[in-house]
């Protein structure tokens, strides 16, 4: 039964591949969206997150789209400077830069601030964790990727992601947030809009 899914699969993407209309590349107006699961490494915790989240890229050219995201912390590993991290969500957004336009290849380098949720606790072994309270702080963030576009429906994608910032809820210490991020997986495409705008015209 797996054998026979896997080959449905490769049919599948064997067809996307060969239908090389207008909406098989980068184009204005292009919707591309994808959820995922990501990893990330924090540098001064020395801690490894996990995170799922969505993103989205609209193309406002071929060249330059506007990106989103979102990304919820689910769990990490045990740190090595007395922090225990209870919550580390995000939200991102800002432009994309697309360098190369209508290929299926398509590396881009993004500049994308945003916020940070989070929650941090002392790992005192006597009296147990103490939470500081959940603060949002502000964060840049730039990222490098690559989407290969297999045709009108869907795209491969792979990115890495550093995020820089500091965490201020209450009296205990600054809290660095410095992180590095990776993410890869399956993304969709959506022409409906590109179309409507080019039905307009």
């Amino acid at each position: 039964m797996d054998k026979r899914l896997v080959m449905l699969a490769l049919v599948l993407m064997g067809l996307a591949a060969q239908a090389q209309d207008n909406n098989a590349f980068v184009k204005k107006y292009l919707l591309r969206t994808q959820g995922n699961l990501s990893v990330g490494y924090m540098v001064k915790q020395k801690t490894v997150p996990a995170y799922i989240g969505g993103d989205f890229d609209y193309f406002i050219d071929e060249r330059v789209s506007w990106y989103g995201e979102g990304s919820f912390f689910v769990t990490g590993t045990s740190d090595e400077v007395g922090y225990k991290i209870k919550h580390n969500h995000a939200i991102l957004s800002g432009v994309n830069i697309h360098l190369t336009a209508n290929k299926r290849f398509d590396p881009y380098i993004g500049i994308n601030p945003g916020i940070m949720i989070s929650q941090f606790g002392s790992t005192n072994i006597i009296i147990g964790p103490q939470y500081t309270k959940v603060g949002v702080s502000p964060v840049f963030s730039a990222a490098v990727g690559i989407n290969y576009y297999v045709g009108s429906i869907f795209n491969f994608f792979v990115r890495a992601r550093y995020i820089q910032g500091r965490f201020f809820a209450n009296s205990m210490e600054r809290i660095p947030l410095s992180e590095f991020r990776f993410s890869a997986g399956l993304g969709w495409n959506w022409s409906f809009i590109q179309k409507a705008m080019a039905k307009r015209k």
